[in-house]
């Protein structure tokens, strides 16, 4: 075995972080997410309002089968989920409950004045936040 010499310039205190979280901050909450969802393209038709359970929530194609039986697109299923801006989810962790995102199939997302239909902030109350 070798034996190493420290030096006192080389041992070092551990710093102690000062941050108060509660134990369970990593759990997930498994409460069910409603969602908003146009339809590409169609602005002349109100967004569906779906509510995904939380055994959907687990899997992302169980949240695109249940927002394609809700929002019927011209071509087909739903195979993203998009932010209005037109970002795309990549799972169910990003939905956030009452939101508002857009259904795109094999189509390309198209950049519509969706926001119409979106009420003003001052109007909704969300009690579960």
């Amino acid at each position: 075995r070798e034996l190493f010499i420290l030096y006192p310039s080389q041992i070092r205190p551990v710093v102690h972080s000062k941050i108060i979280v509660p134990a369970r901050w990593r759990e997930t909450i498994n409460e069910p997410c409603s969602i908003n969802v146009f339809s590409n393209g169609d602005i002349l038709v109100p967004p569906a309002r779906i509510l995904l359970p939380k055994y959907t929530l687990t899997s992302w194609e169980g949240v695109l089968a249940t927002v394609t039986e809700k929002v019927h697109l011209r071509a087909g299923t739903v195979r993203r989920l998009c932010r209005l801006d037109g970002t795309p989810l990549c799972g169910a962790a990003e939905l956030k409950n009452n939101q508002y995102y857009v259904a795109v199939g094999a189509e390309k997302f198209r950049y519509l004045p969706y926001f119409h239909w979106v009420p003003n902030k001052g109007v909704i109350l969300d009690f579960n936040d």
